[in-house]
């Protein structure tokens, strides 16, 4: 509906990028109220552009002012964090402008990426594991990482910069193996990053929301390192138990990871 509206509407890009606004809200953009065009306008002008699609996908109407105040100031404290992560990863791999579907593209990013730190065959199955491979610590991880659950069912994710270029990121999720899946969600969009430019990370199906899916996926539990493990067509379900504890994933990645590469062709229950 967005991208219709979008190709409907006048060459004005405030209008442009209001009517987009609306239609991922689920509303008419030429039969908005006055009120409620006031308040996307607002929220619109207090959030950085390149998060208004992710934003505006995701939060529900009721949710705009508070839920653009958490962002905000989520990226504030972010920006005032005394961290040095990832600054020789931020920006190293150019985003691709192919093509080809964006799940397909994250998985060639996170392969990169794995090349780039010289991983091999190395599980990342722990925090420590993950920290050793990013050339960090845990500690340091966790002093770049915000905790939180303020904003169940929006955001899984925010990743920010502070003026050094140091990556921090704010994180719903407390499961340890979710928060790392998280986590390599935050990463592809470091290492796509321009600028200091920030990110929302959601349960959307937008292009870049499936794309850091298949990178944490791919970088957590490579295609090439899964299919070593098989021996037949028919995956038995304990072996998806034991994929998951081994490399540190849910069986819902491994499944996946399964039929997305054509690793198997079904799951025997």
């Amino acid at each position: 509906m967005a991208e219709e509206w979008k190709a409907n509407a006048s060459s004005d890009p405030e209008e442009v990028e209001f009517c987009v606004a609306a239609a991922r809200l689920g509303l008419d953009p030429f039969d908005v109220s006055e009120v409620e065009s006031e308040r996307i306008v607002r929220v619109s002008e207090s959030l950085q552009e390149c998060l208004l699609e992710e934003f505006f996908s995701v939060v529900e109407l009721p949710d705009l002012e508070n839920q653009s105040r958490f962002v905000g100031e989520t990226l504030d404290r972010i920006g005032r964090l005394d961290s040095d992560l990832l600054v020789d990863l931020k920006g190293r791999i150019p985003e691709r402008t192919t093509v080809d579907e964006p799940w397909r593209q994250g998985y060639a990013i996170a392969s990169q990426v794995r090349e780039l730190l010289g991983l091999g065959g190395t599980l990342l199955r722990t925090d420590a594991d993950l920290a050793k491979a990013l050339g960090t610590h845990v500690a340091r991880m966790k002093e770049a990482t915000i905790n939180g659950t303020k904003s169940p069912g929006y955001f899984d994710a925010i990743v920010g910069f502070n003026s050094r270029g140091g990556s921090g990121f704010y994180v719903s999720k407390s499961h340890e193996v979710a928060r790392r899946y998280t986590l390599s969600r935050c990463l592809c969009e470091v290492v796509l990053s321009t600028g200091n430019a920030p990110s929302l990370i959601s349960r959307s199906n937008s292009e870049r929301q499936k794309r850091n899916r298949a990178f944490a996926a791919e970088f957590l539990a490579p295609a090439d390192l899964l299919k070593e493990r098989i021996r037949s067509r028919v995956v038995p379900v304990d072996l998806v138990e034991q994929l998951a504890l081994e490399f540190g994933v849910s069986e819902f990645v491994i499944r996946h990871q399964f039929v997305n590469h054509g690793i198997a062709d079904r799951i025997a229950e």
